[in-house]
């Protein structure tokens, strides 16, 4: 989750599109921890 920060900061645009995309992809999946808490992080960068 820290690499989510360090991309955000600079506002990497393609760094946050892939993770940005694997959510949605994984939206069958999301009451579990692991994507529950990557959705949760990407949820609190600023955009």
């Amino acid at each position: 989750m820290s690499v989510l920060r360090l991309a955000a900061a600079p506002r990497f645009g393609q760094a946050l599109r892939e993770p940005r995309r694997s959510v949605g992809l994984l939206r069958p999946y999301g009451r579990r921890p692991a994507v529950r808490d990557l959705r949760l992080a990407l949820a609190g960068l600023p955009v």
